[in-house]
């Protein structure tokens, strides 16, 4: 059903699956796409509400939640300045 590099959501989070081994899936841990966190099955993914992330679904952060996803302590969001280029 699913495959490796396949990135799951369940709403609330989103988790990479990291490899398959028979009917387990090796699973990310939530905030760090390169860390293992644990293995389940696909009834126990969809029992949690997990599904296939698609790409037209948006994810909706706070700062905090993107410094902590970035591994930033402190994470400061200014505007950019935008310029016009006369040619």
């Amino acid at each position: 059903m699913y495959k490796q590099g396949d990135i799951l959501t369940n709403g609330d989070d989103e988790r990479k699956i990291l490899g398959v081994c028979g009917d387990v899936y090796f699973l990310s841990s939530a905030d760090n796409f390169e860390r293992y966190s644990y293995g389940a099955t696909t009834k126990e993914l969809e029992e949690s509400g997990y599904h296939l992330k698609s790409e037209e679904e948006t994810t909706e952060l706070t700062v905090k939640e993107c410094a902590k996803k970035l591994g930033i302590k402190n994470l400061k969001i200014v505007k950019e300045k935008w310029e016009r280029k006369l040619e």
